[in-house]
């Protein structure tokens, strides 16, 4: 199903619930405002929802401090130099994140009293994924008390490592229930994702544990990896099952980065990430920057400069959004039988990493002289090298700047006109400090994250 297509659906499903609210017997009820959506139209928003937000402030503000981006207008220049405000990230708190955890709430609610367990297990592996990202940017989050609406104005914050256990636990939970042998609504078409695909979404859940356990990896090198790994013999085999959202080919469908880039031109290449590609002769250079004037040039970081555009990869109007993807399910391989000592091993993984990545993005892995010098790693393989990869691999992902955090890799150069030290986590956007003060957490934005050690 298109986006344009679904978009119809709910606003069709919307007019269905308006003309079955016009009772005019029942004089209080609106029939502007009906009181429940269907699951299928509530999951589907949240998929795109969450895909826009990813795309959206969350991945362009990530890719600006990691210098994959660079700001080069306005708030995203000023972000560029290591500086970001509460109102910067409010909308995707108040009106993105909470909003969309919110209806997959409601989705879980529904499933579970209607009796559809794989429509419950889908939206637990979204609910996850929002929470990770959540909790990733600002640490502690509203969760337990979140989400009651008049029964609680204030919610208390969880500590991060709480979200983390409730991460791990809704994707348990989700694995039980999308094999579940019957429910009542099945997933079909309506699900932009993997289009009623249960493996799918059982792999998705599998690899999504992979990463949260190997986010540990300074809380508890040696359990992280165990746990990752683990994880991963059930998780994705091969790009196909990709955690993915397609875009479409008209501005109505069209992908985040590129509606950006249409409508705003604040962000282009930048220079360290250029370089790095060109340096490199990377097959991936052509398809994540677009030449500008024949050339590939990036923008120095904190410098309003001319740089290239983003490439057709990343910010054509039908770039899918990636969730998690089996190259990084690899990498998380590579570093987590590094920490287990395994070298030999963890440089397979890392080789297999490189290669997905190149068939993803070009099509191909066909580059016998890029393969020799950077996916040929026999014996042993570095965590630099491994980070620095993945670095590349990640291009256009919030999760590059969870990976630069926690591991210091790749070091990347002090911005010009650095307003401070790199950002450790987002400010508390300023709804929060307006409407919940008393529990907002004291920390300012080099107050490290739980598993930032």
């Amino acid at each position: 199903m298109t986006l344009y297509n679904y978009f119809k659906y709910i606003l069709t499903g919307m007019l269905i619930c308006m003309v079955a609210s016009c009772d005019l017997e029942e004089t209080n009820v609106n029939p502007d405002n009906p009181e429940e959506a269907p699951n299928r139209v509530l999951l589907s928003s949240a998929q795109a929802g969450f895909a826009y937000a990813l795309g959206g402030d969350m991945g362009r503000y990530a890719n600006v401090i990691t210098q994959h981006l660079a700001g080069v207008g306005r708030q995203h220049l000023v972000i560029g130099r290591n500086q970001i405000t509460e109102n910067d990230v409010n909308n995707a708190w108040r009106f993105n994140l909470y909003p969309i955890m919110q209806n997959l709430k409601v989705v879980i609610q529904q499933a579970q009293e209607e009796g559809s367990p794989h429509f419950s297990g889908a939206a637990k592996v979204m609910l996850a994924s929002v929470l990770g990202v959540t909790t990733d940017a600002w640490g502690d989050i509203p969760y337990t008390n979140a989400f009651q609406g008049r029964e609680e104005f204030n919610p208390t914050y969880d500590p991060q490592e709480v979200i983390y256990d409730t991460i791990q636990a809704l994707l348990d939970e989700a694995i039980v229930e999308l094999q579940a042998s019957e429910s009542l609504n099945t997933l079909e078409s309506e699900d932009l994702i993997y289009g009623g695909n249960l493996n799918n979404w059982i792999k998705a859940a599998y690899t999504l544990k992979a990463r949260y356990y190997n986010h540990l990896s300074q809380v508890n090198p040696t359990e992280s990896a165990q746990m990752a790994l683990a994880a991963l013999d059930s998780g994705f085999t091969s790009n196909a099952e990709n955690m993915t959202l397609a875009f479409g080919g008209t501005q109505t469908e069209a992908n985040p980065y590129y509606q950006f880039n249409q409508q705003r031109g604040d962000i282009v290449m930048a220079e360290f990430f250029t370089d790095l590609l060109i340096d490199r002769d990377d097959p991936r250079l052509d398809e994540y920057v677009t030449p500008l004037k024949g050339n590939f040039a990036g923008a120095t970081s904190g410098e309003p400069e001319t740089g290239s555009d983003m490439g057709p990869f990343v910010a054509s109007i039908d770039s899918p959004v990636p969730f998690i993807t089996y190259p990084e399910a690899q990498f998380i391989r590579a570093e987590a039988l590094l920490r287990l000592n395994q070298g030999g091993e963890a440089a397979e993984a890392y080789n297999e990493a490189v290669k997905a990545s190149l068939r993803e993005v070009t099509g191909s892995d066909d580059y016998p002289d890029f393969i020799a010098q950077y996916a040929s790693a026999s014996g042993s393989v570095t965590l630099e090298q491994i980070m620095t990869q993945k670095y590349i691999t990640m291009f256009g992902t919030f999760e590059t700047w969870v990976d630069i955090r926690r591991t210091g890799f790749p070091d990347t150069p002090d911005p010009v006109m650095a307003l401070g030290p790199e950002p450790l986590r987002f400010p508390y956007p300023q709804s929060e400090r307006t409407f919940n003060a008393a529990n907002v957490p004291d920390v300012t934005l080099t107050t490290p994250l739980y598993w930032d050690r």
